[in-house]
């Protein structure tokens, strides 16, 4: 029996042999089924921060064939405008990579006392930081323009 922690709990858990979680470094991990789902689950987050990007690029062509007659607009339009395509670039990159952590964990045995295993879970920690990184950073940059308006 391993204690298993969930954010704001402390539970008992019976770990088989056939069970889909690892104990490396004495910590619990999560198995390959549950890590493909999240790998799917940060997919579907960076099509909608792609969608939600592109929307934020069309306010921004509206908001310039409108054109209040502000001297500054054209520049800060364009700050912007460099700002989304770099976080297009950065959602297609981070997709990338997320294919790739997939195709990892389908080729890598994942078991006890593996060091692939530690180097899937080290990567896994590595693309939650990016993405979380990201989406904060664009959740910024969508504040700043809604500001703009």
């Amino acid at each position: 029996m391993f204690l298993t922690t969930i954010p704001g709990f402390i539970r008992k858990t019976k770990v088989k042999k056939s069970c889909s979680k690892f104990k490396i470094m004495n910590r619990l991990y999560p198995g390959r089924m549950f890590l493909k789902q999240e790998a799917e689950d940060w997919k579907r987050k960076l099509v909608f921060l792609k969608q939600e990007n592109a929307y934020q690029k069309t306010k921004l062509a509206e908001l310039l064939q409108k054109d209040e007659g502000r001297p500054d607009l054209l520049w800060i339009s364009e700050e912007f405008q460099t700002q989304f395509l770099l976080h297009d670039q950065a959602f297609t990159l981070m997709f990338r990579d997320i294919n790739d952590f997939e195709k990892t964990l389908v080729n890598e045995k994942l078991s006890n006392n593996n060091t692939s295993a530690t180097g899937v879970f080290a990567r896994r920690k590595k693309l939650l930081k990016e993405i979380s990184e990201v989406e904060i950073s664009f959740d910024k940059l969508r504040s700043r323009f809604r500001n703009l308006n």
